[in-house]
């Protein structure tokens, strides 16, 4: 299962450096036609410019996430966001306010790519020890999934993303030894998810 797992994120690693590659041309992509006239544009994968998600199933994950979105290109949003995470392991629990960044790349309608990255500074608390280990850690997520828009009005659009995650912690920070062995026999991570949003 290991194995698989890594094999997985290798895979979705080289995706995003790949999805990376396209999005900067795509971005600088305003060259007028050989006719002189402007080049039509692709249609926006997402109706609104901007837009701010959650996700209902924080509290079963205890992962607390509202992030931001602006559409800089039309298959392509930025992601800034803050995150709280309270995970329960069975030796201790996270206790991580932190920052996101991601992007997310359009494929095909509501299908997209996401990568993200989870700066955070935690308090983690061993249980044994009763005793707190506070320190910087840097989280990675790459994500696939899919945007379904709802419109409201002209201006507002209501949307459900459900996505599939799969991750590693890129850097740990001051850790106990009870964690830094479960992170050895678990290093990934992978979870559905579900994210609402408006955009305006």
């Amino acid at each position: 299962m290991k194995t698989i797992l890594q094999t997985a994120a290798c895979l979705i690693g080289l995706l995003f450096v790949s999805l990376f590659l396209a999005v900067v041309p795509a971005v600088a992509q305003t060259t007028p036609a050989e006719n002189g006239t402007d080049p039509a544009p692709n249609p926006p994968a997402a109706e609104r410019k901007h837009a701010i998600e959650a996700s209902p199933m924080s509290p079963l994950m205890r992962i607390y996430v509202v992030q931001y979105s602006y559409q800089f290109a039309p298959q392509n949003d930025l992601m800034l966001g803050l995150s709280y995470m309270n995970i329960q392991f069975d030796d201790g629990a996270t206790h991580a306010p932190g920052v996101i960044v991601g992007l997310r790349h359009y494929l095909w309608k509501g299908l997209h790519a996401e990568y993200q990255l989870w700066p955070a500074y935690d308090w983690y608390y061993e249980k044994h020890e009763k005793k707190y280990y506070s320190g910087f850690e840097l989280w990675n997520e790459g994500r696939i999934g899919y945007r379904f828009d709802i419109k409201l009005s002209e201006k507002i659009s209501l949307y459900i993303t459900p996505q599939w995650a799969l991750g590693f912690g890129v850097y740990g920070g001051n850790k106990p030894e009870s964690f830094k062995k479960e992170v050895r026999d678990e290093p990934y991570f992978g979870a559905p998810l579900v994210f609402t949003g408006l955009g305006f």
